[in-house]
């Protein structure tokens, strides 16, 4: 997936999401590196920016199997919610 400039006030210049560096945190983790000042918290992406990053997870060859598993549980307990 191929982000531009305007997609996101995060993109400062044209990027690709690098699926296969993608791995499994938790929330207390990624809270945690904020308050250490090693992350910065932005704004959300819009609906449509996340919608296209999601289905790269799934088309890339690169994700790891890890990260596809946890995808398709979180994705089937978002799904189960909606019903």
């Amino acid at each position: 997936v191929i982000l531009q400039v305007g997609d996101h006030e995060f993109i400062k210049v044209s990027s690709f999401v690098n699926y296969g560096l993608a791995k499994v945190t938790s929330i207390k983790y990624i809270d945690r590196l904020i308050e250490e000042g090693k992350a910065k918290s932005k704004a959300p992406m819009s609906q449509d920016i996340l919608t296209r990053i999601r289905e790269g997870v799934r088309k890339s060859k690169r994700t790891p199997n890890e990260v596809l598993i946890a995808y398709s549980n979180h994705m089937d307990t978002e799904l189960g919610r909606r019903s």
